[in-house]
């Protein structure tokens, strides 16, 4: 949010041109845009709330001046990320990773055992850290690019990323409003339970959602080049390989994940099985709504897409409310299962009818009865 989306624009517009000099002008401008607007956005949000809001909930508000100014480092990260994945150079990416991690864990360990700062130390440890790593990719890419200014590219970039911030939220609120409504209705140790499964089920979202930022860019790159076609022809080639790791990464968390939580938690929880097979599921449909939402970055259209999340989550939302009060745990896992399902098939629906993307969807259906199978299977061995 505190960069507008921006970052989302400078990954798409590097694809608008092929030309050196070109690009780097758009790249530079909107790098250089988006820091900008990272700094000003924080900086009116920190002037607001810390002139009308002294403390929230008892805390001083310097904690969350602190915290503000630490995402601000991490949305900083972002755009310089975004401009590196785009140019595919995987080992830039790896090593700005690497180095946030030793950075920020180095600087809050340090301030926090060689001050007496506590929490404060903690979270200027977090905002420098990161910020220090944020401003060396900066530097290295505006050098690499250039400063530059437009305000056309700028007002074509918010037209594309804005958009982006309400799809963004609708997939963070279809994500956590399960924990939320569980919270509320059920025991903590359900909800610790559920927290543990879907912690363990989520690696199938990591590893697939890494994967596709190495594909984004190359479907970008044969659209640009070829137009729909050479989209299609690529996507084709790749799609039943993405899909099969997925898949396949779901039938490792079903028949392994319950066995996972039961020594991770000393055996004190035993019957995630069936959440957990859902889960797996719902996150398969996760990841594979994820290639086809590319059609909609490829063509420009993001304001469509928000859309499909907003319904998406919304449904989630509704099925929550619905299910979880009467079933609990598994009730979160089936709405997450129908809420990414729907998702998945509304965004393949506009993805083949705007670039022509095939939508596999008997090698999707195959698939889903694969996985359905080894959950039945999976009770039945487990409940004997």
């Amino acid at each position: 949010m505190l960069s507008l989306g921006l970052y989302g624009a400078t990954a798409r517009f590097y694809f608008d041109t092929k030309e050196t000099s070109q690009r780097n002008h758009i790249m530079g401008s909107l790098v250089t845009a988006h820091a900008g607007t990272v700094v000003i956005v924080t900086g009116v949000i920190d002037l607001v709330a810390g002139a009308t809001v002294p403390s929230i909930a008892g805390i001083p508000y310097i904690y969350f001046r602190l915290i503000l100014w630490a995402a601000a480092a991490s949305a900083l990260y972002e755009g310089s990320a975004a401009y590196w994945r785009a140019a595919e150079r995987p080992f830039y990416v790896a090593i700005a990773g690497i180095a946030s991690v030793v950075a920020t864990t180095g600087a809050m360990t340090i301030l926090l055992f060689a001050t007496h700062l506590g929490l404060k130390g903690v979270l200027v440890g977090l905002g420098a850290g990161q910020g220090a790593v944020s401003l060396t990719m900066l530097v290295l890419v505006l050098r690499e690019t250039g400063v530059g200014w437009s305000s056309t590219l700028l007002k074509a970039a918010l037209a594309f990323s804005l958009p982006l911030i309400p799809h963004f939220v609708s997939g963070w609120l279809l994500r956590a409003s399960d924990r939320w409504i569980l919270d509320i209705s059920h025991s903590s140790t359900e909800v610790g339970a559920y927290f543990l499964a879907l912690q363990f089920a989520s690696l199938i979202s990591l590893v697939m959602f890494s994967t596709n930022d190495a594909i984004a860019p190359r479907l970008l790159a044969r659209y640009r080049d070829g137009g729909a076609a050479a989209a299609q022809a690529f996507h084709a080639r790749i799609f039943p390989l993405y899909l099969l790791t997925a898949a396949a990464l779901a039938a490792g968390t079903i028949v392994v994940g319950p066995f996972v939580v039961y020594i991770a938690s000393h055996g004190k929880i035993t019957h995630v099985s069936i959440p957990m097979s859902l889960l797996a599921c719902g996150f398969v449909a996760s990841t594979l709504y994820v290639p086809f939402a590319n059609a909609f970055f490829a063509l420009k259209t993001t304001q469509r897409l928000f859309l499909l999340t907003m319904s998406a989550a919304a449904l989630s939302v509704g099925l929550n409310l619905l299910l979880i009060p009467r079933f609990g745990p598994t009730g979160a896992a089936t709405s997450l299962l129908l809420a990414y399902s729907v998702l998945l098939s509304l965004v393949m629906f506009f993805a083949n009818r705007g670039l022509g993307l095939r939508t596999f969807i008997p090698l999707i259906a195959a698939a889903g009865a694969v996985l359905a199978a080894l959950t039945w299977s999976a009770q039945a061995w487990i409940y004997r």
